[in-house]
């Protein structure tokens, strides 16, 4: 049996992500899912936060879940489940 554990909200912090977001197709596609359906700017918030909303619960939530799905999906493209 596997487990993949994912962190929660107090380990974000800016820049998370932006990596993986730049060199795997599937990562990127993760942001644009997201903010195609919440109509937040991930991006923006992640890689930036000029308006410090990182650290508001409503934005931590969606961008800390964004983060870790796009390391998830990089994994899948290694293992099949």
């Amino acid at each position: 049996m596997t487990a993949i554990l994912f962190p929660g909200q107090g380990s974000q912090y800016i820049g998370m992500s932006e990596d993986f977001y730049k060199n795997y197709f599937n990562s990127k596609l993760v942001f644009e899912e997201v903010e195609d359906s919440t109509s937040v700017d991930v991006k923006k918030i992640i890689f930036k936060d000029s308006l410090n909303q990182l650290n508001l619960t409503n934005y931590t939530q969606l961008c800390v879940f964004t983060a870790s799905y796009s390391f998830f999906r990089r994994i899948l493209c290694f293992s099949v489940i």
